[in-house]
């Protein structure tokens, strides 16, 4: 967030950002859902980049997206669904695992997509089922 311009009207990437650096939190326990929903309703009727900042100001800056991830598991089921950070290459390394990637719920903006113009999938292991949902144009 720019805390350098306070008052300057907060764009609808502005708050959806907020929102969802609110969720990230609310997920890891660092909000009550009460406490969530206060904040959830601020930002969507923030009007300046101040009161956005201010909703977030306690919270630790979220992380960006690596580079690499790796995903490592025997059996049982592994799932990356809702919205998430895309890194630049995906590496599965399983067995006897059920994988779903689900890129649906991603909204990339245009300096993401391009920096990461292609995702590039690595699939290695046995008795590996893979389903990988993506959003048709």
């Amino acid at each position: 967030m720019q805390n350098d311009l306070p008052d300057m009207r907060a764009s609808h990437e502005d708050r959806e950002r907020v929102v969802e650096a609110l969720r990230v939190a609310g997920g890891d326990g660092r909000l009550s859902a009460e406490e969530l929903d206060t904040r959830l309703e601020g930002a969507l009727s923030a009007r300046t980049l101040g009161e956005l900042a201010g909703l977030t100001a306690d919270l630790p800056v979220a992380p960006a997206a690596k580079e690499v991830l790796v995903i490592e598991q025997e059996g049982g089921k592994y799932a990356q669904e809702g919205r998430w950070l895309v890194p630049a290459r995906i590496d599965l390394r399983t067995q006897l695992c059920r994988v779903t990637l689900d890129f649906t719920k991603l909204k990339l903006r245009a300096k993401d997509a391009a920096a990461h113009p292609r995702l590039h999938i690595e699939l290695a292991g046995t008795l590996l089922h893979a389903k990988i949902i993506e959003q048709r144009r």
